[in-house]
């Protein structure tokens, strides 16, 4: 998912899961969806147009608490994305960033936990706020600390309890 700015900067909210709902702000008349959705594989969605989705969350109550709930925990995720983006380091917010992207698309593999996805400074600088300049520091520093390990557009986690250690670090303070 993401959003260009009104000076042309592109920001990446997050990367959808398999299965996951999105766009149920449609059901709002004249509402708009915020975000682009693109595909960075094969897969398949299902869409309704907002008159279907509004017609069919009026004849059926449980779709309606379902969207509901879709919804509550979206916006309980934003919540804590602004908590961190507000206050936690530039190095915190990339250490959390990297943990949700492993907890939603990893994959042991022998020399720890791949990103299954294709992932690259550029875009860990979207989604954390800041520069592709910081992101490639601390990835390289991460890389001599034995935290991860580094590839084109892939990240491999080594030491999963030390980027743990650091993205959690803003919320003792």
């Amino acid at each position: 998912m993401a959003k260009v700015t009104v000076d042309g900067h592109q920001v990446l909210a997050r990367f959808l899961e398999p299965g996951e709902c999105y766009g149920i702000v449609a059901a709002q008349e004249k509402a708009t969806y915020p975000f682009s959705v693109q595909a960075v594989g094969v897969c398949t969605a299902v869409a309704w147009n907002s008159e279907t989705l509004r017609d069919l969350l009026h004849r059926y109550p449980g779709i309606a608490l379902n969207a509901l709930q879709v919804m509550t925990e979206q916006c309980q995720k934003w919540q804590r994305r602004y908590e961190e983006m507000v206050t936690a380091c530039v190095e915190q917010r990339v250490a959390g960033t990297v943990v949700r992207l492993a907890r939603q698309a990893g994959k042991r593999v022998q020399s720890g936990v791949l990103i299954d996805l294709p992932l690259s400074r550029e875009d860990l600088a979207e989604m954390t706020g800041t520069t592709l300049y910081t992101v490639s520091r601390i990835l390289s520093r991460w890389k001599d600390d034995g935290l991860v390990e580094l590839g084109r557009e892939r990240v491999v986690i080594r030491d999963g309890h030390g980027l743990v250690t650091i993205a959690e670090a803003f919320r003792k303070k």
